[in-house]
């Protein structure tokens, strides 16, 4: 494997931990991944430590330690919604209100990094996700303009702990590996990497993927033959439905029942309101599989048969 130094950094996401999610025994997940763009800097620091055994002697075992995972991130600017976000803040009508007692939500952070080219001329990277981590207010100002300019970035400083799911408190990748999967760098940052089994393989809506019986709407997934299911509850914002006709939204509630593991995985969508006309049925990121990879957004058109 060709190696070389770091030398480029971008593509820095988030991913919002959805709460309650962590647990022993469970399984995280996430929001979709949000890019923050105009990165200049990653830094994670570990903390870590060496220490010494003695015996017989002399120096007899050896082991590290490592102590609080620490991370400084440097943006030319973060989007004040964005912002307001990941510190856990309030914000609305255009103004974010801030508290003495505001907590950050657990935001995971996955980045890539430019480790230059291969004798081939391909570009090659490292890629991270930190699991997760909380973000401290960073410092707030400027300065005035002096006859040169000195541009004043945005520093957000984070610490990280383990997820308590399965022990993991960071997953990397190397896009020339001997042992990656191609697979696994494209569709990197389609979700945090939970682990290294982890499928990151998109989820897919296909054309002809949706039916009408009765008052029920089907909707058949796939992800590229690999076995898979959606995970429940379903976000009112994952599927919306509208009269073809009329460009009208569906009235009434959706009953969305997600089917069990399997090779095709279905999503049905009961309302009372479904008569026998066409539909435009559109699906959002917001519908996820069991490892948090969430549906590439599309709409089709359901007919009845």
């Amino acid at each position: 494997m060709e190696r070389g130094p770091k030398i480029g950094l971008d593509k820095v996401y988030i991913a919002s931990l959805t709460s309650g999610t962590d647990v022993e025994g469970g399984t995280a997940t996430y929001g979709a991944p949000v890019l923050l763009s105009g990165a200049a800097s990653f830094v994670g620091n570990p903390n870590g430590a060496m220490g010494t055994d003695w015996g017989d002697n002399g120096q007899y075992f050896t082991m590290n330690t490592r102590g609080n995972m620490q991370a400084t991130l440097d943006l030319i600017d973060v989007d004040p919604v964005v912002k307001a976000q990941i510190l856990g803040q309030t914000r609305a009508n255009g103004v974010t209100q801030e508290t003495p007692v505001d907590q950050s939500p657990y935001y995971a952070v996955g980045f890539r990094v430019w480790i230059g080219g291969s004798e081939s001329g391909a570009n090659i990277y490292e890629y991270v996700w930190y699991l997760k981590g909380k973000f401290a207010v960073p410092e707030d100002g400027g300065e005035t303009y002096k006859g040169a300019f000195a541009p004043k970035h945005t520093i957000l400083t984070a610490e990280f702990v383990k997820l308590v799911s399965n022990g993991n408190l960071s997953t990397r990748a190397r896009s020339n590996a001997s042992d990656v999967v191609p697979g696994t760098i494209t569709n990197w940052f389609n979700a945090p990497v939970l682990s290294a089994s982890m499928s990151t393989t998109a989820v897919t809506l296909s054309s002809g993927a949706g039916s009408i019986s009765g008052k029920t709407i089907t909707l058949t997934f796939g992800k590229s033959g690999e076995t898979f299911s959606l995970t429940p509850p379903i976000s009112p914002n994952a599927v919306t439905v509208s009269v073809v006709s009329t460009g009208l939204i569906l009235a009434g509630t959706y009953t969305y029942t997600a089917s069990a593991a399997g090779a095709a995985p279905t999503l049905t969508i009961a309302n009372a309101n479904i008569a026998g006309v066409a539909y435009l049925v559109t699906v959002t990121n917001e519908l996820v599989d069991s490892n948090g990879v969430g549906v590439t957004k599309k709409s089709i058109l359901v007919t009845p048969a």
